[in-house]
């Protein structure tokens, strides 16, 4: 591949939409394993780099049930320990 075919690592960060910090991050979890060093600049395909997907992040949903199901006992719920049962 022709070195025109690659991004470096700001205009991959900022195409996709990230800090050049977080695409480092990214790199070093193997999410970019095909990312090339010359000298001392990363830079990244272009075709990984516009295929990219990202993976749903945030908080986990609140678990929903079934109709009809009951939520399970987990415990007492007390949170001070020295309350009385």
């Amino acid at each position: 591949m022709p070195l025109a075919d690659y991004y470096d690592t700001k205009s991959a960060a900022e195409k996709l939409g990230v800090t050049p910090g977080r695409l480092r991050q990214l790199r070093l979890k193997g999410r970019f394993p095909s990312a090339i060093r010359v000298g001392n600049a990363w830079c990244y395909p272009a075709r990984y780099v516009n295929n990219f997907k990202r993976k749903k992040g945030g908080r986990p949903r609140k678990l929903q049930l079934k109709p009809g199901a009951q939520p399970r006992n987990l415990g007492t719920g007390n949170k001070n320990p020295n309350e009385k049962q």
